[in-house]
């Protein structure tokens, strides 16, 4: 069966060089000048083999130095005077603080909405990525109407907690349909995020553009691609590492959908391509989801349309592991109860210290109700990784798509599900986003997150995102407000 993307599915409809805002808190567009770089991968450049990544990384020798370019000097500053790209270790990440020994008394409540100051139709939300400490919150508008032409797509900067809109992220030079804000990912900072860009037609190039912020203002800092003949969509997924010094971008290959994920580094303002990850035999629909530990050194890919023994079309999940010698896939993910047709691989995401993995299957059936879905966690023992728990939605009903979404946090305490079809009290198809919490080994839900001013169709759950200490959640409803869209950021309270 032909794996055909979710968003393929959804309608029928890229970004060339990119340039930020220098407003703040309003709707006006400003074209900065071109400071940013192009990192292109050629066939020439990537590497082919499916195991190995033939070259030592070039980045090496230069996260080997304390400086910013290799010399020894200006240590702990990157080229443009910033903090320099130093890799967050395992162990740094691990030291988040989540203590869930008084789960039972907690609550979760609503702290904030993010929204534009108009109603015109854009579907804000359909990609959504939140800060490490939860300060900033990005929300991708692909479909949003520019001067630069119909669905040329934007991203939104806002600062979460408050509800205030920061910056509003373009293609200077943007044309129609290239759908900027397909994707989007945020270093743990908040002052770095990726975006990606999926084209309408099939000939144009996606590409995953950087952002940078300094002091109120977001500017342009790279744009990366695959800038080859054999390359189509691109920034169907994209991820960033905690420190903003490795990004992922999905690059579709063949009609079947995305198929192979590129690697970036940063060496101080600079990105270059730094690896390919590449599934040992075809899985179909690789690169549907991406997700980095906080120091990138591992990454998990999706594969929602790969076949398995369980079925066509059950999905899979691929976990890449960087050694000396580049970039290996290190396991191949499948529940225990896999089902045919189940997309399993359709969202991923992997804590920060690279030790546990959530991977949602939105249309998982249970019993005779089709589409409910299902999430597993795995995590990472010496001996490999293991299926830990499956979360399942607590009121199934039919087409709920519970698993469209998932996060999980930076020490794999906390979970969080969105189910954008979920019938609620609001209306049918209102969406729900669920919270489960790990104690004393055993995975249970905890809370059940709605729209305050939820509607029918909302699509509340589209996505989802947990802070490194999984005390903040933002979901989206991009379909919310006559398809303005929304989100909203949720606060656990002691």
């Amino acid at each position: 069966m032909v794996w055909a993307p979710r968003w393929m599915l959804f309608i029928t409809s890229s970004c060339a060089v990119a340039c930020g805002t220098s407003i703040t808190g309003t709707d006006a567009e400003a074209e900065l000048f071109d400071a940013g770089t192009d990192a292109r991968a050629t066939d020439a450049s990537r590497p082919r083999d499916a195991d190995t990544f033939d070259v030592a990384s070039p980045i090496d020798a230069w996260l080997a130095d304390d400086s910013a370019d290799g010399s020894g000097d200006d240590a702990g500053r990157d080229a443009a005077g910033g903090p320099a790209c130093v890799l967050e270790s395992a162990d740094a990440a691990a030291s988040v603080d989540v203590e869930v020994e008084d789960a039972g008394v907690l609550a979760w409540r609503s702290e904030s909405a993010l929204r534009t100051s108009d109603a015109a139709p854009r579907y804000l939300g359909w990609s959504a990525a939140l800060s490490a400490d939860g300060r900033r919150a990005i929300l991708g508008a692909p479909f949003d109407d520019t001067p630069h032409g119909e669905h040329a797509g934007t991203a939104r900067v806002f600062v979460s907690r408050e509800g205030v809109w920061e910056a509003r992220l373009f293609a200077a030079d943007g044309v129609a349909d290239e759908r900027l804000g397909y994707s989007v990912a945020l270093s743990a900072d908040g002052e770095r995020a990726i975006v990606g860009s999926v084209p309408r037609d099939p000939g144009e190039r996606g590409r995953g553009h950087v952002f940078l912020r300094s002091g109120t203002t977001w500017a342009r800092e790279a744009t990366l691609t695959a800038e080859d003949s054999t390359s189509s969509f691109g920034g169907v997924a994209v991820a960033m590492t905690g420190g903003g010094c490795r990004a992922l971008i999905a690059v579709e290959r063949s009609a079947e959908g995305p198929s192979e994920v590129l690697v970036f580094a940063r060496i101080g303002s600079t990105w270059i391509l730094d690896g390919s990850l590449i599934s040992r035999e075809v899985s179909v629909g690789f690169g549907a989801s991406v997700g980095f530990d906080g120091a990138g050194e591992r990454a998990i890919v999706g594969a929602p349309g790969d076949d398995t023994p369980a079925g066509v079309d059950a999905g899979s999940a691929r976990v890449f592991v960087r050694g000396p010698g580049g970039w290996l896939e290190e396991a191949r993910l499948i529940p225990s109860l896999g089902q045919a047709a189940a997309a399993f691989g359709r969202s991923v995401s992997m804590s920060s210290d690279g030790r546990w993995v959530v991977v949602g299957a939105e249309m998982y059936d249970e019993g005779a109700l089709v589409d409910v879905g299902r999430a597993w966690i795995f995590r990472r023992e010496d001996s490999g990784w293991i299926e830990d728990a499956t979360l399942r939605h607590p009121d199934p009903d039919v087409d709920a798509y519970f698993g469209n979404s998932v996060s999980i946090d930076a020490q794999g305490d906390r979970a969080l599900v969105g189910a954008r079809y979920d019938d609620t009290p609001a209306g049918m198809h209102a969406g729900s986003a669920r919270v489960f919490v790990r104690a004393a080994g055993v995975w249970r839900a905890e809370a059940a997150l709605f729209d305050p001013a939820g509607a029918a169709n909302d699509s509340f759950g589209r996505s989802v995102a947990l802070s490194a200490h999984g005390e903040l959640a933002l979901v989206s409803a991009f379909y919310a407000e006559s398809t303005a869209g929304t989100a909203h950021v949720f606060q656990l309270s002691r």
